[in-house]
């Protein structure tokens, strides 16, 4: 016994509506594989549970942060975003053990799912193969900012890493602390950021931020110009750049000394003092930086102790 199914097409106009909707979707699948679509845009096929789809989000800008070290090494993301309701932040972390595996960042970007999350990492899974988890997290900011100027992080274009040292972390190069230049200065300028994005030295950057205020006019630490804020929350500073300058040497320490004598004469205290702190300008004038420990006091133990451990540090 055979049956015979009959199909009902429906009326000439709805097949033509048909027919055009199949010949939209097939150029679109053409020129994604022909690349003739705008790199920066990428469309989102995956659902919310819900069943509804996600908005189609544009990716403005991307910058990438890197900290290294000699036994470290971290990648970070900031990928600046528009969903169709204007620009937000997503920060992304890639663990160094899958990081070479990636041949571009927009492979990278092509394993993050859609989303309201606002930080992401990508991690080696078992298998050896990258694996992502995302969360939505409060993104918190440096608090105390005085000077009037605030420039976006994104509107600040690099120029190259600083090396910065320290008693705790040793010598590092880190692109959160940045030689950059912007159209309002001349000159370059010294970017600092707190790192990624929420850490325990945002209490560094608003230590160094409040140590800039006390002593501005002092001549003895780089001209405090501003803040760097991104979607509009503080996440740094900016500071003069000193041309032509070297980090002190041991012959150095006595003009060390009388600058740092002057920092303590503003009521702070430094508690990381050392040659490598303190940068020579062109014309022998000392200049004392990175100010993250620093607090405010009166205590003249402190300002000695300060003082011992500059006097003992023997610089490059």
């Amino acid at each position: 016994m055979s049956s015979t199914i009959r199909v009902k097409l429906g009326p000439p106009h709805v097949l033509l509506k048909g027919l055009v909707w199949f010949l939209g979707i097939t150029t679109l699948l053409s020129a994604l594989t022909n690349n003739q679509i705008c790199r920066h845009v990428r469309l989102h096929t995956p659902h919310h549970p819900d069943g509804h789809r996600l908005t189609d989000e544009k990716v403005l800008s991307i910058r990438r942060n890197s900290l290294r070290r000699v036994q470290d090494s971290n990648t970070e993301l900031r990928v600046r975003m528009d969903d169709g309701h204007g620009p937000l932040i997503k920060y992304v972390s890639v663990d160094a053990n899958v990081l070479a595996a990636f041949r571009s960042t927009d492979e990278i970007l092509s394993m993050l799912p859609p989303g309201n999350w606002n930080k992401a990492y990508i991690f080696e899974g078992k298998d050896k193969q990258p694996g992502v988890t995302v969360k939505v997290e409060r993104l918190l900011a440096v608090e105390g900012a005085w000077s009037p100027l605030n420039i976006d992080y994104f509107d600040l274009i690099p120029i190259r890493s600083l090396k910065t040292e320290s008693a705790v972390q040793g010598t590092s190069e880190s692109d959160f602390i940045q030689v950059v230049s912007h159209p309002l200065f001349s000159v370059p300028i010294v970017m600092k950021i707190a790192s990624f994005p929420n850490t325990h030295n945002i209490v560094g950057i608003e230590a160094e931020i409040v140590a800039y205020r006390l002593l501005e006019g002092a001549g003895v630490a780089p001209r405090y110009l501003g803040q760097v804020t991104e979607n509009g929350r503080v996440i740094g500073f900016l500071t003069e750049y000193i041309a032509n300058g070297r980090t002190a040497q041991y012959s150095d320490r006595k003009a060390c000394l009388a600058s740092l004598s002057k920092v303590h004469s503003r009521g702070i205290v430094h508690r990381d003092p050392h040659l490598g702190n303190c940068i020579i300008g062109k014309n022998g004038e000392a200049y004392i930086v990175d100010y993250e420990t620093s607090r405010t006091t009166n205590d003249y133990v402190a300002f000695q102790v300060d003082y011992d451990l500059m006097w003992q540090s023997r610089g490059g």
